[in-house]
């Protein structure tokens, strides 16, 4: 099965926009085993901790991820390390991130690489 790597950045930013990027992503590339890692899963708990919108929605976050069919893959790494990681050793993977330094380096080495719209969209 292949991975559809979902960054913290697109994670929150579809909370943010009333869509939820794991599902999303499934019905885009059915076939494709969603995951993040742990570290990714650690940034949205900090930011779980802070009041305000940031917060509320990263909140959200982990209820979709409670409630969803993702897989969380024990890493420590720093997330984006462990994203490029994933996109150079499998080939097929996709990452779905909207840090565009994340999402020009996964271009730049022939990766699969998509943004998030407003609207719900996977953009390349």
């Amino acid at each position: 099965m292949d991975y559809c790597v979902i960054d913290t950045s697109s994670i929150i930013f579809g909370a943010s926009s009333r869509k939820d990027a794991f599902s999303i992503a499934r019905s885009t590339f059915q076939g494709t085993e969603a995951v993040i890692s742990t570290g990714i899963l650690h940034e949205l708990e900090g930011m779980a901790n802070n009041k305000g919108k940031k917060g509320a929605d990263a909140r959200t976050s982990l209820e979709m991820i409670k409630n969803g069919r993702v897989r969380i893959i024990r890493n420590d790494s720093y997330p984006d390390t462990w994203i490029r990681n994933i996109a150079a050793r499998y080939k097929n993977a996709i990452v779905i991130t909207n840090d565009t330094a994340l999402f020009n380096q996964i271009r730049k080495t022939g990766g699969k690489a998509f943004k998030l719209s407003r609207s719900g969209i996977l953009k390349r």
